[in-house]
């Protein structure tokens, strides 16, 4: 990982939503694989308006950074977010869900995905891909 990675202020606060939500996070990502929904969850963290997801923890109530809405990688793939012959790939970064979780970060500038553990030691990072 670079260093301005490291020092992205983003990821910071995406890692500190986590150490807050993660818990969570991991219970609903087993919840919709176990319910056959997906085998590839998505949280989607945004601090505006967004319409992919669904609501699940709000940066009022959880006093958190973002906003995260559920998804998965099938909406994004509907929705042309990931495009069909970059799915193969996206699979492979996506990892295991049962220690990750993946969030697609939107900020006014851009878009991308995140890998997160959903337990995070104050030296651990996420690692970040962003499909093309």
């Amino acid at each position: 990982m670079s260093t301005s990675e490291k020092q992205n202020p983003v990821l910071d606060s995406i890692r500190n939503d986590v150490r807050i939500v993660g818990t969570f996070m991991r219970d609903l990502t087993m919840h919709v694989i176990n319910e056959e929904i997906s085998n590839f969850p998505v949280y989607v963290a945004f601090q505006g308006e967004i319409s992919i997801g669904k609501p699940m923890f709000s940066m009022e109530t959880h006093h958190l950074n973002w906003n995260y809405n559920a998804s998965i990688l099938e909406e994004f793939v509907k929705r042309g977010v990931v495009v069909e012959d970059k799915v193969e790939e996206f699979m492979e970064t996506f990892g295991d869900p049962e220690e990750r979780a993946c969030i697609f970060v939107v900020t006014q500038e851009a878009g991308g995905f995140v890998f997160v553990p959903y337990e995070i030691a104050d030296t651990e990072e996420g690692n970040l891909f962003m499909p093309n």
